[in-house]
């Protein structure tokens, strides 16, 4: 596969097999792009200064690699993978945002939408095989980068020292570039807007967590967004030669057209991105569906247990609602079968610990037994 795409703004994006890379043209007269992402090769909060010169050394580009699912992520490391790319393609890794990815290109979309002179554009990649949900259970347990074995601390009963490698592959990777400068708080908001979107969109096709079935997923563990625009310059040229400022966008909040273009152009790219990985992984949108029910029950299945407190002494936490329920009805279920009585009480027993968890003290069955042999 090799496709040329051309966007609206000048920007090149250009599709591969192997990965998607994003071409900018030079930046407004008298501006940088700014760059916030959380890439993994130029991440954080970047500005990237042009030279002045008519050169090709000044464009700006975004680089998204698709790895192996065998990629463990050590041999060779990520930045040491995307700089070996970025030189394989004849681009500067100082001016290059590198993503990773699993991902087939083949779900590259992009997308625009132009008003008023603003225009935005993106540019999205979907991979879910390890979809997760805001606070979903941990894989890797070290919180400083300079602990020992810092992507290595994993759960004790993990024989594995590299985890990672067990991870399925799959990321939501979004691109998105708008040709007008924005404010700080405008920056901040439009890119919780974008990741916003993408949850949307998770959430309409029903995208539900590798961990927990019951629960909708809001991307991938992996996810990765950037959002390029140009820096606010105070003061132009005009075509008079004298001075005036510079239009920008000073809020992108929910009530502003901006984060209303933004939101619905990322929604759309993503969603139409989720549609073709599901046809290649799944072959149809039906058997995706009936996966993804067939999840929902394996998980109601398998009940609340174990449930830990939060810290020592607190007390348990509750099963959910829909958990509840399957417990209430399996334990009448049980009770009103034709087996023995023995047998019965031992399935609704086994029923209530797995499904309704611990009950409350004053009703539990030792604390019953213990007040009931202090009367007597």
């Amino acid at each position: 596969m090799n496709k040329q795409i051309k966007l609206q703004s000048g920007t090149n994006v250009s599709i591969t097999d192997d990965r998607v890379r994003v071409d900018l043209p030079k930046a407004p007269s008298s501006c940088f792009w700014n760059a916030v992402s959380s890439a993994t090769l130029n991440g954080g909060d970047r500005i990237f200064p042009t030279s002045g010169n008519k050169s090709n050394s000044d464009v700006i580009h975004v680089i998204n690699y698709k790895v192996p699912y065998t990629y463990n992520g050590y041999d060779p490391t990520p930045l040491k993978l995307l700089s070996d790319i970025t030189a394989r393609e004849g681009i500067s890794s100082e001016r290059t945002v590198g993503l990773l990815t699993a991902a087939s290109m083949k779900t590259c979309v992009t997308s625009s939408k132009s008003i008023q002179g603003v225009t935005v554009e993106v540019v999205v990649t979907v991979g879910l095989s390890n979809s997760r949900m805001a606070g979903a259970e941990a894989d890797f347990f070290g919180l400083l980068s300079d602990s020992e074995n810092y992507l290595n601390k994993c759960d004790a009963k993990d024989e594995s020292s590299k985890k990672v490698a067990k991870i399925k592959s799959g990321t939501i990777n979004t691109v998105i570039i708008t040709n007008t400068p924005l404010s700080s708080s405008a920056l901040i908001e439009t890119y919780a807007i974008a990741v916003e979107a993408k949850c949307r969109a998770c959430s309409d096709h029903g995208v539900r967590c590798s961990k927990d079935g019951m629960s909708l997923a809001q991307g991938t563990g992996t996810d990765c967004c950037v959002l390029i625009s140009p820096t606010i310059s105070t003061l132009s040229n005009d075509d008079k030669g004298g001075n005036r400022k510079m239009h920008f966008v000073e809020h992108a909040g929910k009530h502003c057209l901006f984060a209303e273009i933004v939101g619905q152009t990322v929604h759309e790219s993503t969603s139409e991105a989720i549609m073709i990985n599901i046809q290649n992984m799944h072959g149809s949108y039906l058997r995706y569906k009936l996966k993804s029910y067939l999840k929902a029950i394996i998980s109601l299945l398998n009940g609340s247990r174990p449930c830990v407190p939060p810290r020592p002494m607190m007390p348990v936490p509750g099963a959910p609602l829909p958990i509840i329920f399957m417990g209430i009805f399996t334990v009448f279920l049980v009770y009103f079968a034709p087996l023995q009585e023995n047998a019965s009480v031992l399935l609704a027993a086994v029923a209530w610990d797995r499904y309704l968890a611990e009950p409350p003290v004053t009703v539990h069955p030792v604390v019953l037994a213990g007040n009931c042999i202090s009367v007597i």
